[in-house]
This record gives C-alpha cells, structure tokens and sequence, in this order.
C-alpha cells in the first residue's frame, strides 16, 4: 500500500445511501482543503462506483462505516 494523504469520514447514519454519504464528505473535503478529492475508498461492502466524479473504490482495509477521501489512487501490491 502506498501512503496517500486524504481524509477519513465516518458515517454512523445506517439510512443514509452512498450518494448522500458521497457528497457529504465531498463538501467538506473541499470546504476543509479548497480542492476535490478524486478517489473515494470505501468498505467492501460497496462496489466500485462513480459518484459527482468521484470513483468510488472498496478497499480491504477501510472498516464499515469509514470512508478515506483523497485527490491520490491507493496502488494495491505485494509488500515489501
């Protein structure tokens, strides 16, 4: 895994969807760092997805509920 800076958000609302949840963090990424994150990393349990232009990725080590915002792709591969 390569270190990306971004942003965790963590959603507690079980009834929000992905959309809502999505732009949400969306907003305050950019209200936070005056700029869009490109990549969403999500649980598993999302399927790879776009959302406002934001793709939205599951990664193995992201928990329910957790959601890590970043302008940089996470290259998955063999550690060393």
């Amino acid at each position: 895994m390569t270190n990306t800076t971004g942003m965790m958000w963590f959603e507690p609302d079980n009834k929000k969807d992905i959309v809502q949840i999505v732009k949400e963090g969306i907003k305050y990424y950019q209200k936070k760092y005056n700029k869009t994150p490109k990549y969403c990393y999500a649980s598993v349990n999302y399927p790879e997805q776009e959302i406002e232009n934001i793709i939205i990725k599951p990664y193995s080590y992201i928990l329910p509920k957790n959601f890590w915002f970043t302008a940089g792709e996470i290259k998955q591969g063999k550690s060393s």
